[in-house]
């Protein structure tokens, strides 16, 4: 009603510009604008939205809160009943991990656009809940980019973002549903959904953290192949550089520990330390295994060397004891330690004509090199190297 009386306002505003010969007769600039103040208060309005909501995702990351359950154990006393009709109340919930506190604020303001609409006339009401699902396509953009230095030298920045993303993606399932029942019947038409922004949220989380584990890899396997593991063969004396390689990667992983753990999901941590460590561990066995000659003393220098790794890097993990659930080739690396240190018999003991827990992890030609660079050619070697088939 005030935006009817408004209009008559104007009209007869313009009525009387006419006929005082302020404004020609064909003039019809004053009724256009008068027409088209709806759409451009639409505009204006959905523009301050998307202003306010750029300048919430330039704020820094690392500005954050805790979000999720206060606990994830797991109830002491579980039934052996299974209650199809009964879900645990965290199911639904987000994990707990850390986020940016502008993440919620950005929620905070997608929350006021959506109040916004039932009170709003039939042009704004479309635009702005277009808008609000342009604040959510906007962020695709915008963070990525406006924080790409810190993404790509900071580890910790781009498990955050990981976080921010996928918490975003989350609350997305439930907007929708949530509003709904208040909007008004000019939406009825549209697919007032925010459903299929989920992959789209979900997938830059996974490409930002992605990109961060493939770097932090590259830096371990980088090192390693800096260091005398190459040369094996070509050193009659144990490199020493190797021990400090092993000690550079074990502090990256444990720097990584410090800004990961308790930031990122438990589930997500593990994964991440556990793709590292594999990668660490399976570098190092792949080394050793193209050695083509491993003197006697290198052999025992190495064992000790590892014995560093076996100590240090199952404490990145929560639980130590499970390190084996996340590094695939920790078994493998372990046999392999072992072999460095044994004669003839334990190696054939750990093989076990084909069934023993050498053969699980090393294939019949792997060994058989490993006896060649290990171990000098004797009756008994030869033996040996004819029953590992």
């Amino acid at each position: 009603e005030a935006y009817k009386a408004l209009v008559e306002e104007i009209t007869a505003f313009e009525v009387l510009l006419k006929d005082i010969g302020f404004i020609s007769e064909d003039d019809k600039s004053i009724a256009e604008y008068s027409t088209n103040v709806e759409e451009l208060f639409a505009m204006k309005t959905c523009e301050a939205y998307l202003a306010a909501a750029r300048n919430i995702m330039k704020k820094d990351l690392h500005d954050i809160k805790q979000v999720g359950p206060v606990s994830s154990n797991v109830p002491e006393e579980l039934e052996t009943t299974l209650h199809l009709t009964e879900i645990s109340p965290h199911t639904f919930q987000f994990p707990s991990c850390q986020i940016s506190k502008s993440t919620d604020e950005l929620l905070d303001l997608v929350n006021e656009i959506l109040r916004e609409i039932p009170k709003n006339i039939d042009m704004c009401v479309v635009k702005l809940f277009y808008t609000a699902r342009n604040v959510f396509i906007m962020y695709c953009d915008v963070v990525p980019e406006f924080h790409e230095r810190l993404l790509n030298t900071i580890p910790q920045q781009s498990a955050i973002l990981h976080n921010n993303a996928m918490y975003l993606a989350h609350h997305l399932l439930f907007l929708g549903p949530k509003y709904q029942p208040s909007f008004p019947p000019v939406l009825q038409s549209h697919t007032t959904t925010f459903v299929d922004l989920v992959e789209t949220l979900r997938s830059l989380a996974v490409t930002v953290f992605s990109k961060q584990l493939q770097m932090q890899k590259k830096h371990i396997i980088d090192i390693l192949r800096d260091s005398g593991l190459v040369t094996l063969s070509d050193s009659p004396k144990f490199p020493e550089d190797i021990e400090k390689a092993i000690r550079q990667c074990l502090r990256q992983l444990a720097l990584l520990q410090t800004v990961w753990q308790h930031v990122l999901p438990d589930n997500n941590y593990c994964k991440a330390l556990g793709l590292l460590c594999n990668a660490f561990v399976e570098e190092i066995v792949q080394k050793v295994l193209s050695a083509e000659d491993i003197p006697a003393d290198t052999a025992a220098q190495l064992v000790v060397v590892f014995s560093l790794i076996q100590q240090k890097a199952p404490l990145v993990f929560p639980e130590p004891q499970e390190i084996h659930r996340h590094v695939k080739k920790w078994a493998k690396f372990t046999e392999l330690q072992l072999v460095l240190g044994a004669g003839l018999r334990e190696v054939d003991d750990r093989w076990a004509d084909g069934k023993g827990p050498l053969a699980q992890e090393f294939t019949a030609d792997q060994v058989r090199h490993l006896i060649r660079a290990l171990f000098q050619i004797s009756d008994r070697r030869a033996i040996l190297l004819a029953k590992i088939i």
